[in-house]
C-alpha cells in the first residue's frame, strides 16, 4: 500500500488542535495474539460534523502463557486513514531508525511513534513525559493530554 502524502506539518497541526471524540468504531476485537479493547472516532472541535477518518486506538497483548509473567505492555495510537501518526509503546529495546538507517541509538521502555515523511509512522523518539502507570487507562490518560483529546464529557470515563 502506498504511503499517504501527509507532511509532518500537517500531521502535528492535527495532533495540537482540540479533538473530542465520537463514535465507538469497534470493541474487543482479536487479531494474533493482541485485543484491541477500543477504536473510536475522533473529530475536531472546532468541526464535529466533518469526518477526519482519524481513529483513536487501544491495544492490550494477550498473555502468552497462562502463570508467565509478561513483559508487554499495551499500546495507544492515533491513526490518520489507517496510518499511525502517533503512538505510544513500551519495549524492552528499541532501535531509533532515521530516513530508512539504523542510528546506533537504542531507546529502553516507553517511545513515542511520530510521523515523518521518510518513515511514516515508524520514526520514534523519547516522550516528553512518561506515562504514571503501565496500564491502558494511564496511556488513555497520557494520550488525551499530550494529543489534545477530550472525551464528550469532557473525562476518560467514555474511554474506559
Amino acid at each position: 500500500m502506498q504511503r499517504p502524502k501527509f507532511t509532518p506539518y500537517q500531521v502535528d497541526e492535527l495532533v495540537q488542535v482540540l479533538k473530542v471524540a465520537g463514535r465507538t468504531v469497534s470493541r474487543a476485537e482479536v487479531r494474533r495474539d493482541v485485543t484491541f479493547p477500543l477504536r473510536i472516532a475522533l473529530h475536531r472541535a472546532d468541526s464535529p460534523g466533518k469526518d477526519l477518518s482519524l481513529l483513536f486506538e487501544g491495544k492490550v497483548p494477550q498473555r502468552t502463557l497462562d502463570g508467565v509473567p509478561s513483559t508487554q505492555r499495551p499500546s495507544v495510537s492515533l491513526l490518520w486513514f489507517n496510518w499511525r501518526i502517533r503512538g505510544l509503546d513500551w519495549t524492552i529495546k528499541h532501535e531509533v531508525i532515521r530516513n530508512g538507517i539504523p542510528t546506533g541509538e537504542v531507546i529502553r521502555g516507553w517511545h513515542e511513534h511520530y510521523w515523518t515523511e521518510a518513515d511514516g509512522g515508524d520514526a520514534i523518539r523519547e516522550p516528553r513525559e512518561q506515562p504514571k502507570n503501565s496500564n491502558l487507562a494511564a496511556l488513555l490518560e497520557w494520550s488525551c493530554e499530550h494529543w489534545n483529546i477530550q472525551g464528550l464529557d469532557g473525562s476518560l470515563r467514555l474511554f474506559v
